[in-house]
């Protein structure tokens, strides 16, 4: 699976092993290693933002399924933990600007189409964002 390497992105996604577009270069991602839910990507970028990628069944595509914001230089680092026991998952980003972020994802799924269910190219919610104490 290529994310566009190490640093890299902004390839196109042509198959089930493509490379996940973005607008900056990756920094860093982790996997939902939920074996309960869909394979699913959260990827660090150097501009800050954080996606959800997930691979659609239908498709065999990578479709995004969340953009979240958070951080306001690039992203160092990111840990998934998966819902096992939880109505939730919970994901933690770090970044450049010294802040460590919680994420409390819900409801991450694709459309029985294969696509992101709404039009912004999302298809989960964030229930909340918590940005850990110390860290403001």
């Amino acid at each position: 699976m290529g994310a566009g390497g190490s640093g890299g992105g902004g390839g196109s996604t042509s198959d089930g092993a493509g490379s996940l577009p973005t607008a900056s270069g990756v920094t860093c991602l982790c996997w939902n290693t939920s074996p309960f839910d869909d394979p699913c990507l959260l990827v660090g970028c150097a501009s800050g933002a954080l996606y959800v990628w997930s691979v659609s069944k239908p498709s065999r595509k990578w479709v995004k399924l969340l953009r979240l914001g958070g951080h306001t230089g690039r992203v160092h680092d990111v840990a998934w933990a998966p819902n096992v026991g939880r109505s939730y998952d919970l994901c933690a980003s770090g970044g450049q600007d010294g802040r460590a972020v919680l994420w409390r994802l819900t409801s991450l799924a694709i459309g029985a189409d294969g696509d992101a269910a709404s039009s912004d190219g999302g298809a989960g919610s964030v229930s909340s964002r918590t940005r850990l104490p110390g860290t403001e």
